[in-house]
């Protein structure tokens, strides 16, 4: 076996790039760290001087975008919201107040978000998925009650379910970063349209500033 030479930040970077398309591809159970260290071009020895097991790679791999995730639902009501947002249903007021939030985040939405949920069982995150989905059911609950839904209670976890596996689905599918961004933005702003659509059946009228207590 060859082993090519890097700096320590190079190589780093080549073992979680490596990492990530094991991963990815055959899931954590399956995936050898031998085969991580050759395709990264060094040696399992020198891998373990990196990370001392394979969970421990699998979890600097998918640690950022477990916690971004995260932040990304607790505080989404912090974007930047002008008033033309709540006087109409301009989608394209929208779709840059969105984009702009999801572009001041760290990186989130990568392949590695996809391998934290759908490729982490014998690790200690195989739960995640189900609990990102009860976590986010409980927010839409939050919303509901305050703008009055109560009656589209039971549709919480459906909805947080089917847009937590959209989400993987345009991730699993796609491979250019700036389309999978787009296409999440567009998924994103359907739900969100809908719910628009929601509160004005049920009231009369669109969402306020007010209503939606910043947390």
């Amino acid at each position: 076996m060859i082993v090519i030479q890097y700096k320590k930040d190079e190589l780093n970077n080549r073992i979680l790039e490596e990492a990530e398309k094991e991963f990815f591809e055959k899931g954590y159970e399956h995936a050898s760290v031998r085969q991580i260290a050759k395709r990264a071009g060094t040696t399992i020895s020198n891998l373990y001087n990196y990370y001392e097991s394979k969970e421990a790679l699998f979890e600097a791999l998918v640690k950022d975008e477990c916690e971004g995730f995260q932040y990304f639902i607790q505080h989404h009501d912090t974007m930047d919201k002008p008033d033309e947002a709540w006087e109409s249903m301009d989608i394209r007021v929208w779709r840059r107040i969105l984009e702009d939030f999801i572009h001041s985040l760290p990186p989130i939405f990568t392949k590695r978000f996809y391998i934290l949920l759908n490729c982490s069982r014998g690790t200690r995150y195989e739960e995640t998925k189900t609990f990102f989905i009860r976590f986010m059911n409980e927010h839409f609950l939050e919303h509901m009650d305050t703008m009055g839904l109560k009656g589209f209670r039971e549709l919480g976890n459906v909805i947080a379910e089917q847009m937590l596996g959209g989400i993987l689905s345009i991730i699993r599918d796609y491979a250019d970063e700036k389309q999978v961004r787009h296409l999440i933005v567009e998924y994103i702003l359907f739900f969100f349209m809908g719910y628009m659509g929601l509160m004005l059946s049920n009231t009369g009228q669109w969402p306020n500033p007010g209503a939606i207590p910043a947390k």
